[in-house]
């Protein structure tokens, strides 16, 4: 299955929407990141590691910084499995303090 990915661009972070093929068993994790008005995001960053994120308009649900190669697809894949309607509770608990 393919998902949407949005990186952003160095210098000035202009926006680009790419896709990535996963595996099948990511689409529950897929579909309730859409579901919570999340997005997929990620970005090269100075060190040239690559920065993804889980991203809700309140903050980074989920983050995983890699080296740029191979690990950026299986840091993916992991967020994807990890990402859970439960998840996504415990972030709206830790941002309104609880």
């Amino acid at each position: 299955m393919k998902v949407k990915i949005t990186q952003f661009i160095p210098p000035n972070g202009r926006r680009e929407e790419r896709s990535c093929e996963v595996p099948d068993d990511c689409a529950a994790g897929y579909e309730a990141i859409k579901r919570h008005g999340c997005r997929l995001t990620e970005e090269i960053l100075m060190t040239g590691h690559v920065s993804q994120t889980v991203e809700h308009e309140d903050g980074d649900v989920l983050i995983e910084i890699t080296p740029n190669g191979p690990e950026v697809k299986d840091a993916l894949v992991k967020m994807l499995r990890e990402f859970s309607d439960e998840k996504f509770a415990e972030f709206e608990k830790s941002m309104a303090g609880e």
